[in-house]
């Protein structure tokens, strides 16, 4: 009986290691050359396998680039799952390692980022079709922007901007990397200083 069970195990392994390369080679390239320019065959030579591979384990291009997006949000909401404050610690702090955190993530992980970013730009019609998950996306940070507030930091903004200004602090340091000055070599102490920066910027002005 164990015997039957083997082949069917390492089976099932095997579809889950080609869906996943399959995904990181789509990521890659949804977010390198945009939904359009990206084709389905060289997504599958980026991953190794025949492109009727791609439509059976996930139908349509269309359909893959709905699976990338579904992944890029759902990481970015564990991200977010840590972004809480303790009562018992400054808040300030913890608001820089939030930051920290954040930019150091978004910085390693930039595609969904970008994804967004073109789709926005370029790809109207698509947006419909994952606009629920960015307004979740979207809401979550209207929440963190007002739970920062009640902890006294940038109290002195509208909540709506505070929001408006993480999403564009992130943005910047996604799409235009060299513009900003970040090298691979240095990148997580620019980060942490940034993430610093930010912070005092935030407090300061509140103070003033």
């Amino acid at each position: 009986m164990e015997e039957r069970k083997r082949p069917l195990i390492a089976g099932q392994q095997r579809a889950v290691d080609t869906q996943r390369r399959i995904v990181e080679a789509a990521t890659r390239a949804f977010s390198e050359h945009g939904f359009e320019s990206a084709s389905v065959r060289r997504i599958a030579e980026a991953a190794g396998v025949r492109h009727q591979v791609i439509a059976y384990h996930f139908g349509s291009k269309m359909d893959l680039f709905l699976e990338v997006l579904e992944e890029g949000f759902n990481a970015l909401r564990f991200l977010g799952g840590a972004f809480v404050f303790d009562d018992e610690f400054d808040p300030v702090e913890q608001f820089t390692e939030h930051l920290r955190t954040l930019f150091r993530f978004v910085v390693d992980h930039p595609q969904i980022i970008r994804i967004i970013h073109q789709e926005n730009l370029t790809g109207a019609d698509r947006v419909a079709a994952f606009l629920p998950r960015l307004e979740e996306f979207r809401d979550f940070t209207r929440e963190y922007a007002r739970e920062v507030q009640r902890h006294g930091i940038a109290a002195h903004v509208p909540a709506e901007n505070l929001h408006m200004m993480f999403l564009a602090i992130v943005n910047q340091l996604v799409v235009s990397p060299v513009l900003v000055g970040i090298s691979q070599e240095d990148r997580y102490a620019f980060l942490d200083s940034h993430a610093v920066a930010v912070t005092q910027l935030f407090v300061g002005a509140a103070q003033q």
